[in-house]
């Protein structure tokens, strides 16, 4: 699997690890996450409703996609990063994530700190 930027017919951009399928009709989207540029910033967020489904990834007709584009080296090393701090809360004990959802409502609190 490579890591791709698809831009689908309605609009939307992702990254994604991709691997065409079905004699190349379909693709495999594994980690997908759909991406914004808002002036400098990058704004990453989650493409697939993963709280209910099993699974971490979709398969799409080719038909839905626009195009596809290799990321940079930064963007592709800022996902991979991203998908990697993702799965390491994923798999931690829910007691561990019960502090870590306390650190991050005490620092909400805190002026100036805007969790995202």
């Amino acid at each position: 699997m490579t890591a791709q930027i698809i831009r689908l017919r309605d609009g939307f951009d992702i990254i994604s690890q991709t691997e065409y399928i079905n004699d190349g009709l379909e693709i495999e989207l594994t980690y997908p996450m759909m991406f914004e540029l808002r002036n400098t910033n990058l704004m990453l967020q989650h493409w697939l409703p993963l709280p209910i489904m099993e699974g971490n990834s979709v398969v799409i007709s080719c038909d839905e996609v626009l195009c596809t584009m290799v990321p940079n080296n930064d963007f592709k090393e800022h996902y991979e990063s991203t998908i990697s701090k993702i799965n390491e809360v994923v798999t931690k004990d829910p007691s561990e994530l019960e502090n870590l959802a306390l650190v991050l409502e005490e620092l909400e609190n805190i002026k100036g700190v805007s969790i995202h």
